[in-house]
């Protein structure tokens, strides 16, 4: 049975679809933790074993006597093993460098891995009605940089994932309606986050090269 949290945010689900019965990383999981939709518990409830990262190092602290949460930074944290799914939620737009972020996930990730990253949508329409009429938006003072799904798909791809699937989802009541419209186009103008999911190669260039030349 599905919780509360899963059947109304769409974003959510679309992680724990991807996770149920795997073996998976969490990075940036402490947010929430306070709520009772926290999105690091319900992954925890399906994933075969989660581990969860977060540079938030008191919060760590106080959770790990229930969870497997370790304190480091993302950007270079070194685990010494690999996972078969890497979570980001809503994580990528608060780093000060993303690629560096990604090519360290790329290495914790089995060949056909999978990273799942949501991000808020930059033009979700609540963001332009609030430049007409208020000047200005509402913004995370925390965050960095916007990303749309034509960016987030070519950083992705310059790291070296593959297979790149760009979602859109909704978790805001306001406009759900509208984010669940049948035209991809109108999805991308309504829907209130970006979910990308991308793989791992099978093999590296390097070692498709190694094949070739023996």
């Amino acid at each position: 049975m599905l919780s509360v949290l899963a059947i109304e945010d769409e974003r959510t689900q679309s992680i724990l679809d991807l996770v149920t019965g795997r073996d998976v990383l969490d990075v940036g999981c402490v947010r929430g933790a306070k709520t009772e939709d926290w999105l690091h518990r319900e992954i925890c409830k399906r994933a075969r074993h989660a581990i969860g990262i977060d540079i938030a190092e008191q919060e760590v602290r106080e959770l790990q006597s229930q969870y497997n949460i370790v304190y480091g930074d993302a950007h270079t944290i070194n685990l010494s093993r690999q996972f078969e799914v890497v979570v980001a939620g809503e994580l990528i737009e608060h780093l000060e460098n993303p690629g560096l972020f990604l090519e360290n996930m790329l290495k914790h990730l089995n060949p056909g891995g999978r990273i799942i990253i949501t991000t808020p949508n930059p033009f979700y329409p609540k963001r332009i009605l609030e430049i007409l009429f208020r000047g200005d938006i509402d913004i995370n003072e925390e965050h960095t940089c916007w990303y749309c799904h034509i960016t987030l798909t070519q950083l992705l791809k310059r790291v070296g994932f593959e297979d790149v699937d760009i979602r859109f989802t909704n978790s805001a009541k306001r406009f759900h309606g509208l984010g669940r419209l049948p035209s991809l186009l109108l999805r991308r103008k309504f829907s209130s986050h970006i979910v990308a999911v991308a793989r791992k190669p099978e093999r590296s260039s390097a070692e498709v090269g190694s094949r070739v030349a023996t």
